[in-house]
């Protein structure tokens, strides 16, 4: 591509000018906003501020914009940086490939010019794979790969649109057509297409594979990910790009290069895990869908999207890996400012297979979709029966403590008409259960997110020390959700450490455990069953995911860094202190329920005194083996 001079690392007035003469204010602006013509110009709701009446103007022969109600305006340039979060050289660029102006290559010399002229190569290279991938996909060759797409029910436009290919079994296909077409191999391996041998010779990674392109929201390849076709057991199901100069997975978003005019026009975004969920969903006429590359949502995402969107539906699947991934999404997206609600779909279907054997049904989820609060209101009562009078309690507690962690007035008071109703409870009696365990907030406290390596904690204040878990938002406190972060944590430590495990390990007891799938994983290694056992499969399909997901997970990832730095004896230590904060937590649990159960004779039981003098003096033992933890504890290190 013939570059464009530029003046040192500025662009030229004149090329400038170019772009500006090219980028309609209206068009571009209407990519993003609804508006609506009102004399000379035109009108919409301003993307920069929430408001019900417009105040945002774009009049086209000034080619100017100027919103009345937060004060933002400017040309075209000012437009795409404040919506899209450039700076004036990345708005110009971001212009110029829209209009389909040739970007600018710097001329003069210097380590900058050199490293400008090596990145365009990489997309170049990596524009010229996925168009060979394309033609295989169409070719002779993939025919295996056109088979799986139409078991799959994927349209040929659709998969047209997402740019899939195939990647041939040969070992060489591509280094080979690579070597006729002048492409250099060592390109490709940057990219991580194509690795070298330790005889220097170059293969193929993506082989036998449905190819998914990972492009940018204006188009461009970056990536790419391929699904296994054959039966290949050494091979994963999955295999995706690494990360490169070019691709940084925590940034990108899958099939947004196809959805995002439609997510800025609805100022909605639909969010699943999978590359097959994503075009699933759009087959299904879902046009506002886009793939976070799997459950690890990043912050970085959510800032990019959010640009688009005031709304996201959360519709990862329904296993314990998607509960898990929601819950986090949640709190990442209203973290940054957006209305997030979450689709729920039938038992033993996905976003994929709902959207291929009922387009409509699925297309229902998502209309349909409850908001954060009920689906977290959900997963806190589960399946269980909360008609009896102790079922009722616990549950009240559990969402009281749910409720505990809600700033605004006015959305609490709204929150706990819907879960007292929900409950079978009185507001009023909802509302003293949040404000009683707002009070009891004294108690040990754990820092919001997993224990990290390194970690001290105060177990007897409430402030925060430099260095120590915990906030001073006074948001963070012992609950269910957090004694989960404990057992997640304690859990992980143990799977990235090889057996044998030291012998107080094995105080822990199942009932230690709250999450039924942690119990019974508990359960299955203190029965001398290895995590590699679990993890093919030996015990179920559901521990070996959750074993794989622990894995993944940030603990085991701090550990595998901290190994190569720290000694077997500080790694210890560490695993001692999260056995100490699981004990602790269950037993702060046991002292909650007995508080309930003295409330309980207080209120229903006055004369029988006996019974609630036995009350008093668990609560005075229980109490005492926190101060004291006896067999294990600080002292017995």
């Amino acid at each position: 591509m013939a570059g464009v001079p530029t003046t040192g690392n500025r662009l030229t007035p004149e090329w400038i000018e170019q772009v500006r003469q090219a980028s309609d204010i209206v068009t571009v602006v209407g990519e993003r906003v609804r508006l609506k013509r009102s004399g000379q110009g035109f009108v919409g709701l301003c993307p920069f501020h929430r408001e019900r009446t417009p105040s945002f103007h774009v009049h086209p022969q000034r080619q100017f914009f100027h919103c009345f109600g937060c004060g933002a305006g400017g040309d075209v340039f000012a437009f795409v940086m404040k919506s899209e979060g450039l700076s004036f050289p990345e708005a110009v660029l971001w212009l110029a490939r829209r209009a389909g102006i040739p970007e600018p290559v710097r001329v003069v010399a210097g380590r900058g010019a050199e490293e400008d002229r090596w990145l365009q190569s990489l997309f170049q290279a990596q524009e010229w794979a996925v168009r060979w991938f394309e033609r295989m996909l169409s070719g002779a060759a993939g025919a295996e790969g056109r088979a799986y797409l139409q078991r799959r029910g994927v349209k040929p436009q659709v998969a047209a649109a997402f740019r899939l290919g195939y990647a041939p079994a040969q070992w060489d296909a591509l280094v080979t057509q690579a070597r006729r077409d002048g492409v250099p191999l060592p390109l490709l391996g940057k990219l991580g297409l194509v690795a070298q041998g330790r005889d220097g010779r170059w293969w193929d990674r993506f082989r036998h594979r449905l190819i998914f392109p990972i492009l940018d929201a204006n188009g461009r390849p970056l990536a790419v990910g391929g699904r296994r076709l054959g039966t290949e057991e050494n091979e994963p199901k999955y295999l995706n790009s690494p990360e490169s100069p070019i691709y940084h997975k925590g940034r990108e978003w899958y099939g947004l290069h196809v959805t995002r005019a439609a997510i800025r026009q609805r100022q909605k975004a639909v969010v699943v895990e999978g590359y097959m969920d994503c075009i699933a969903l759009y087959q299904a006429g879902v046009a506002e869908v886009a793939a976070s590359l799997g459950t690890s949502l990043t912050r970085l995402q959510v800032a990019r999207l959010a640009r688009d969107a005031r709304q996201v539906v959360v519709a990862y699947d329904a296993d314990i890996a998607g509960r898990l991934a929601t819950v986090r999404a949640i709190q990442l997206w209203q973290q940054a400012g957006v209305s997030v609600v979450v689709a729920r779909w039938p038992d033993g279907d996905d976003p994929d297979s709902l959207a291929r054997r009922d387009p409509q049904a699925a297309v229902e989820c998502i209309n349909h979709a409850i908001s954060a609060w009920n689906y977290r209101l959900e997963l806190a009562l589960g399946d269980q029966d909360i008609k009896g009078f102790d079922e009722r309690l616990e549950a009240v507690g559990r969402v009281a403590r749910l409720l505990a962690g809600v700033e605004e007035q006015a959305e609490l008071e709204v929150l706990i008409q819907e879960a007292a109703a929900r409950l079978g409870v009185t507001p009023l009696a909802l509302e003293d259960e949040v404000r009683t365990f707002r009070q009891r907030q004294g108690v040990p406290r754990l820092g919001r997110g997993w224990p990290r390596q390194g970690e001290q904690v105060n177990h007897t204040s409430r402030e925060t020390q430099p260095g120590r878990a915990g906030g001073a938002d006074g948001q963070d406190y012992w609950s269910d959700s957090h004694q989960t972060a404990i057992e997640t944590a304690f859990l992980g430590w143990l799977i990235h450490r090889p057996p044998p495990w030291p012998a107080w390990v094995w105080q822990a007891r199942p009932d230690w455990f709250q999450t039924v799938l942690y119990r019974r994983l508990w359960e299955v290694l203190m029965k001398g069953v290895s995590p590699a056992a679990v993890q093919s499969g030996q015990e179920g399909p559901e521990l070996a995911g959750l074993l794989q997901l622990l894995r993944e997970r940030g603990v085991g990832e701090k550990l595998g860094a901290d190994r190569g730095r720290a000694s077997s004896d500080v790694d210890e230590l560490y695993g001692q202190e999260l056995f100490w904060r699981l004990r602790v937590a269950v037993q702060v649990q046991v002292i909650r329920q007995a508080e309930k159960e003295m409330s309980h004779w207080e209120q229903s039981l006055p004369l029988q005194l006996g019974g609630l003098n036995q009350l008093l003096l668990r609560h005075k033992q229980i109490s005492a083996s926190l101060v004291q933890p006896g067999a294990f504890g600080r002292g017995a290190q």
